[in-house]
């Protein structure tokens, strides 16, 4: 999979500059790989800090489903035509829940963050946009 003008070769470090600071629990992950597959936490935490500054741990802060869901909107981030289309998507997948379970209710940090990607989206439809011209 390669989302449009990121280069996924490219070593973490160099695109990641938080890639460089250990994470005090990578030592138990790697003496246990099978720690993530028994359901247990994750040792290395996906924390999403929006643009004013406020940040949730995917982990702690949504539940699975909305995690779920969270992936599939990231993918809409990149390829959305627009803003309408990416609210449609998520509202589509809130509604669908997880694995066609059903309706979803938002948390307020599913919600902060779905904000963040629709300004983001509005961002790369007005870049698009202007390049074009």
């Amino acid at each position: 999979f390669m989302m449009p003008g990121r280069n996924l070769i490219e070593p973490l470090e160099k695109t990641c500059p938080a890639a460089t600071t250990k994470c005090p629990r990578s030592t138990s992950a790697l003496q246990n790989p099978n720690r993530t597959l028994l359901g247990f936490s994750s040792p290395f935490p996906m924390i999403i800090t929006t643009e004013e500054g406020r940040s949730y741990n995917t982990e702690t802060d949504l539940t699975a489903a909305e995690r779920h869901i969270l992936q599939k909107l990231f993918l809409w981030e990149a390829f959305a035509t627009g803003v309408r289309e990416f609210r449609e998507k998520a509202r589509e997948a809130l509604l669908k829940g997880w694995d066609n379970s059903g309706p979803i209710k938002e948390s307020t940090a599913l919600k902060d963050i779905v904000c963040d990607l629709e300004k983001k989206v509005a961002r790369r439809i007005k870049k698009k946009k202007a390049d074009a011209h």
